[in-house]
């Protein structure tokens, strides 16, 4: 009650109320004065009547409980007592009210006792509170408003008071999985790993975030979460400095980025998967090319050394002269088969084979090629399903792994393993390999090299297939790079799992065959069981003079009679003049104006049953693919030795 009314009632209830003395009082006061008496208002002053907006005249003698007084003052009326109580004094009743001009106003009516002519009456003093209410409704629309965003919001929402959570939203407690209880009044870093991701233990960083919030700077970081179960997630959180209820305080909103950040992984992964695909085939290409003219400066070196050691008695001491050149020949052509084995094109030799049967051949030899302080252990199933590949390119793959498995253990001792096993392979299992190349699902066959040697971290393992990468030194050759080329050549698959001072385990999947292998030797340099046939004209087509030329000593060397073209298009011409008497023809893979392929097509339309023995690198699937329809009779592995080349001319006459 103010002090106004406190004077007012106190002459009024001493009974020493006079005329004067009480309008003196009421009329100057700054709050409305209303006396009624038998609910029959007695009196208003000049404020009262000015709140009302009716005039003093129209408000004296009405009655309040009728519902006839203006401005719905009955509303009041109805919250007064039925007669004047001094137990109501104090009371403040509110109340809204209608004035004459049709305004809406709140008045706040403060309730006392008077005595009026020696008889009680009600006193009441009123304030307009209508800008304080209208305040405290917008307050309630905006806390309302606010309410129903804070709980419908996709993200977390909470509020902490120094260090601590005082409140938070629905969303949070999902997001955390946890409820309310749980998480009220707990430090933000009670729900995150001890470090992170940066390395800073995250009580430090969080409380480093929360300071700078507080001091007003806005803070948005990244941030490694954990649920109450203990799963982990990655949020972005943005931490404000609010203002509510006259306390400053910190707001955070959380939105969890864990599948945008998976999303944003394996999108990263497809990338390199792709840089990485790209680079291998353009090195694939490189490599292809040096191959291929490689291959055509090895039969220079190989078929003239073969011609001249088979020329000389075993007497002679040229042999041994020729015999090294020919060893150092062949190795070279090794070279080339491996870096043709990386372009993906090598010259496989496809027959059905058994893994462990190569396993076991190369047992000796491996073993002499590691330390002695190492132990080279075998674990080879009992059955394996056959697999279709090269014999010597599957050797090397596993020598190089071996080499490989032996560098990393170094001069310490230490022990690998050779595991070999069939298995079902979905594309999940399939997908995890190195370039894949969406291989399809079904049996494979492994060939595990495992060592207990100094493993690799990440950073290592991305380049261990690069050609002449070495952790020891560089120039090391074609290494593991050659190995993956000869698993892509075959459709296979590589895994690698390693981690640092845990060792390594490399293995290869090759497809399961249902053919059954067939025994088969072959050899460069071997023996010539035969001579020659019936053969009318050999016919050789090759753009290089080094390969055209040694081909034909070859086979003058043998009594075939022979015919040369430098490209397609001569080769053509000649065979057309003389297709009934060329009995065979040797025909290279690239040349100029004409290629072998175009070549090849235009021999059989003028003689349907040409015998074409195509001279090449490159393997007997890509000259497949190469050659839908009516390919040729044989492939010619480049570079080859007399012995080779004969057999290839001799059976087609077998053929015939």
């Amino acid at each position: 009650m103010n002090e106004r009314f406190n004077d007012i009632s106190a002459v009024v209830a001493s009974q020493t109320l006079d005329a004067d003395t009480f309008h003196s009082m009421a009329e100057q006061a700054s709050d409305g004065i209303l006396l009624a008496q038998d609910d029959i208002i007695a009196y208003v002053n000049p404020h009262m009547s000015h709140m009302l907006g009716i005039a003093r005249d129209e408000v004296t003698g009405a009655n309040l409980r009728d519902g006839t007084f203006p401005a719905n003052l009955n509303r009041l009326g109805k919250l007064l007592p039925d007669q004047p109580s001094a137990e109501k004094t104090d009371t403040v009743f509110t109340t809204q009210i209608t004035k004459k001009g049709g305004e809406i106003v709140d008045l706040e009516f403060t309730y006392g006792v008077a005595t009026l002519n020696g008889r009680p009456a009600h006193l009441l003093i009123a304030r307009d509170t209508s800008s304080r209410q209208s305040a405290i409704r917008r307050f309630k629309e905006t806390d309302e408003r606010y309410r129903i965003i804070f709980e419908s919001a996709n993200d977390a929402i909470f509020t902490m008071r120094d260090d601590r959570f005082i409140e938070c939203n629905s969303k949070t407690l999902e997001m955390f999985d946890c409820t309310r209880k749980q998480i009220l009044g707990e430090p933000p870093y009670r729900f995150s790993p001890r470090l992170q991701p940066c390395g800073t233990t995250s009580k430090e960083l969080a409380l480093r975030y929360i300071q700078r919030a507080f001091n007003g700077e806005p803070q948005f970081f990244e941030w490694m979460h954990t649920r109450f179960d203990g799963t982990p997630f990655e949020a972005e959180v943005s931490l404000n400095r609010v203002e509510l209820n006259e306390e400053q305080i910190l707001q955070a909103i959380v939105r969890d980025i864990s599948l945008r950040k998976n999303a944003e992984k394996e999108q990263h992964d497809s990338e390199d998967k792709m840089r990485q695909t790209q680079k291998l085939e353009s090195l694939g290409i490189l490599a292809g090319g040096i191959a291929h003219d490689f291959n055509n400066l090895l039969m220079g070196i190989l078929g003239n050394a073969d011609l001249v050691l088979r020329r000389l008695p075993e007497s002679d001491p040229s042999v041994k002269n020729l015999t090294t050149i020919l060893t150092a020949a062949q190795r070279a052509a090794d070279l080339s088969k491996q870096m043709l084995a990386y372009s993906g094109k090598g010259a496989f030799i496809v027959e059905a084979l058994h893994l462990n049967d190569i396993a076991r051949e190369m047992k000796e030899l491996l073993e002499v090629s590691i330390s002695k302080s190492i132990k080279l252990q075998f674990q080879l199933a009992d059955t394996l399903p056959p697999i279709e590949a090269d014999a010597t390119q599957i050797r090397q793959v596993i020598m190089n792994l071996i080499t490989n498995a032996s560098e990393a253990i170094g001069n310490g001792p230490g022990v690998i393993t050779v595991t070999t096993t069939s298995m079902k392979c979905d594309r999940t299992s399939l997908s995890s390999g190195q370039l894949d190349d969406d291989l399809p699902e079904g049996t494979y066959v492994s060939c595990l090299v495992s060592d207990d040697g100094v493993g690799m971290d990440n950073a290592t393992r991305e380049k261990i297939f690069d050609p002449f990468f070495s952790t020891k030194f560089t120039g090391r050759g074609l290494g593991l790079a050659a190995v993956l080329g000869i698993v892509r050549g075959h459709n296979g698959a590589i895994r690698v799992v390693s981690t640092p001072d845990e060792g390594s385990e490399f293995e290869i999947l090759l497809p399961a065959s249902t053919a059954t292998p067939v025994p088969r030797a072959d050899d460069i340099t071997g023996p010539v069981e035969t001579g020659k046939k019936s053969a009318k004209f050999v016919l050789i087509v090759d753009d290089e003079e080094t390969v055209l030329t040694t081909t034909k000593q070859m086979l003058t060397e043998y009594g075939y009679e022979v015919l040369t073209a430098r490209d397609g298009r001569s080769g053509l011409e000649i065979f057309e003049k003389n297709a009934d008497d060329i009995s065979v023809v040797l025909l290279d893979l690239t040349m100029p104006n004409m290629g072998g392929e175009d070549t090849l097509a235009e021999m059989r339309k003028i003689r349907k049953n040409a015998r074409i023995i195509l001279m090449s690198g490159y393997t007997e699937q890509e000259i497949a693919n190469r050659f839908p329809g009516d390919g040729p009779n044989e492939l010619l592995e480049k570079p080859f030795g007399i012995a080779s080349l004969i057999k290839k001319i001799d059976r087609q006459f077998t053929v015939e």
